[in-house]
């Protein structure tokens, strides 16, 4: 796996990336899933319904063998920090030297998408959290800002304690800190708190899964909308 990877590393850079985004999506819904499961064995104890419980212990550590199997994996793939350009129209412009036409992209943005999604080469119109209210926005960083902000309004001291939380954190940079010398590329939070805002699309879906899970959020309850599907120009 170690030489695989490594190939996979130096040769497919951008692969690399998107299997370990989305290898860190599924160790999170995995996690997520354990949770329920723990949360539904209680409630089977009380109802002294053991054979549900036997099949659920069975889940839940097959569902923690997974984790530690994509904990190896995502270790292996761990970045070594090299510079991901995270607008794909800049992107393109580098690489064509020409202007596409943009407006051929479009999508629906009435479209509900889920976190679950893939958002690589996709631009974001705004999304809806908590009171079914729609905030747009024009760029990954600014949902991520903006959602960072409403959480924070709802629990600062919640929200400030992921400095000092591994899991919260990338294995080799942290996403939240106080300092931002900590940061490449920071945004102050209410005058409090630091992100780091130089992520890719998925890599901030896959921070929001997080912070959604710390505040006790379920994923279904935060919908992305899209503005445009830029896949076609890779091809």
């Amino acid at each position: 796996m170690e030489e695989l990877i490594k190939v996979l590393k130096d040769d497919f850079y951008e692969s690399a990336v998107d299997l370990s985004e989305s290898l860190e999506l599924l160790k999170e819904v995995i996690n997520s899933t354990i949770d329920e499961v723990s949360s539904r064995v209680a409630k089977e104890i009380i109802s002294r319904n053991f054979d549900n419980i036997n099949k659920y212990k069975d889940l839940a550590e097959k569902g923690s063998e997974c984790e530690i199997l994509i904990e190896r994996m995502l270790a292996l793939l761990e970045s070594d920090d090299k510079e991901i350009i995270r607008d794909f129209e800049e992107e393109q412009l580098k690489e064509t030297n020409h202007i596409p036409n943009y407006d051929e992209y479009q999508v629906d943005n009435s479209v509900e998408h889920s976190l679950l999604d893939n958002f690589t080469h996709k631009r974001p119109y705004g999304f809806k959290f908590i009171r079914n209210d729609m905030y747009e926005a024009n760029s990954w960083k600014d949902i991520f800002i903006k959602t960072c902000e409403i959480l924070y309004d709802i629990n600062p001291d919640k929200f400030k304690s992921f400095e000092d939380l591994p899991h919260m954190n990338g294995k080799k940079k942290k996403y939240f800190s106080s300092n931002p010398k900590d940061l490449r590329k920071e945004y102050r939070i209410r005058s409090e708190i630091y992100v780091e805002t130089n992520q890719s699309a998925n890599t901030i879906r896959n921070i929001i899964v997080k912070i959604l899970k710390e505040y006790k959020f379920k994923i279904s309850d935060f919908k992305i909308y899209l503005r445009a599907d830029y896949t076609e120009l890779r091809k």
